[in-house]
């Protein structure tokens, strides 16, 4: 695993101040990631660096708000076998399904632990244009009835880090892999204008916020 990464990691919770033994709690699954499959743990970072950037900007919340569930919404990914996190071509309607369980992974291993990031990252991938997931119907299984209240108190603002977190992650993986996911039976990287107007295509909702995070070089 990467020491420059990892430190770059403790750095940043340092530098936000998290109270609460939260970097004790998060890195040591952080850490399991990056052993099991590096590159989610360095899509993580970036996903959460530029979650941070997008909220900075759009003045809805602290930066720390939404780096620490952007750096935790890939961890459901230790549940998936790596012959699926590696693969490239030919991608099937069985895989997409196996690899959607790795958010609801992830906000079970995060519920009772970092709960806010446990709710944040089940909205992190809820606004995808074709099918976001998992559903309301999803919540009260995920997460259980003790849940409810805490919940409703805290929805509006998950939502709204779920959005840039999946908003972050959605433009760090299209410009990112190598594989047919974006480019059905292609495997190839994306052009940057085709990273443009995938994001444009897929996010109708933000083409403005979109446009202004190219314009100041947060997306490139």
């Amino acid at each position: 695993m990467n020491k420059q990464l990892i430190d770059r990691i403790h750095g940043r919770f340092q530098e936000y101040k998290f109270k609460d033994r939260t970097e004790a709690k998060a890195m040591p699954i952080l850490e399991r990631l990056g052993e099991y499959y590096f590159p989610a743990l360095e899509h993580s970072f970036r996903v959460a660096e530029i979650g941070a950037e997008i909220a900075c900007l759009t003045y809805t919340m602290d930066k720390k708000d939404v780096w620490l569930p952007g750096i935790m919404h890939d961890i459901g990914k230790l549940g998936i076998s790596l012959e699926l996190l590696t693969k490239s071509n030919h991608w099937t309607e069985e895989d997409r399904i196996k690899m959607e369980k790795h958010v609801e992974i992830g906000c079970r291993m995060l519920a009772g632990l970092l709960d806010f990031s446990a709710l944040a990252v089940f909205y992190s991938h809820y606004f995808k244009r074709e099918g976001g997931y998992p559903t309301d119907e999803d919540l009260p299984v995920i997460f259980g009835e003790r849940y409810d209240k805490w919940h409703e108190q805290n929805k509006f603002k998950a939502i709204l880090c779920g959005r840039w977190i999946n908003l972050a992650d959605e433009y760090d993986a299209t410009r990112t892999r190598r594989n047919d996911h974006f480019s059905p039976g292609i495997p190839k990287l994306l052009t940057p204008e085709e990273v443009r107007r995938t994001l444009i295509k897929n996010n109708q909702d933000q083409i403005i916020l979109i446009e202004r995070l190219y314009e100041i070089g947060i997306f490139n």
